[in-house]
């Protein structure tokens, strides 16, 4: 499925990079939603779904400790991501759906949309 090998396109991208991570060369990481395909609450049990499919993003990332714990993750919601409707700014995701992925990458930053990124 869709999700899936967008999972296994990552895990390529982080394999490739895991080699060429160091400290003094800070990476960063920003993904864009929308996260999922159909629009969140168009069907059901999908805050189910969308929380395994973070816990999956969390688990592949943990496979690479230096990517996660020396990069910085950005995640920008889109406009069928949770959220309130149509409000900007919209807010960043909820922890409820990306507690592990927190957990297991510390410098992960789930941001409003629009930010401004500071490097």
């Amino acid at each position: 499925d869709y999700a899936s090998s967008v999972l296994e396109k990552l895990e390529i991208m982080f394999k490739g990079l895991s080699g060429l991570v160091q400290a003094a060369q800070h990476k960063m990481f920003v993904f864009m939603g929308n996260f999922t395909r159909t629009p969140f609450g168009s069907a059901p049990h999908q805050r189910h779904a969308y929380t395994a499919a973070w816990n999956a993003l969390a688990s592949l990332i943990a496979k690479f400790p230096r990517i996660a714990k020396e990069c910085t993750f950005v995640f920008v919601p889109g406009p069928t991501d949770p959220g309130v409707g149509g409000v900007l700014p919209r807010p960043g995701l909820a922890g409820v759906f990306t507690e592990k992925l927190r957990q297991k990458v510390p410098n992960a930053h789930f941001v409003s949309n629009p930010c401004r990124v500071r490097y």
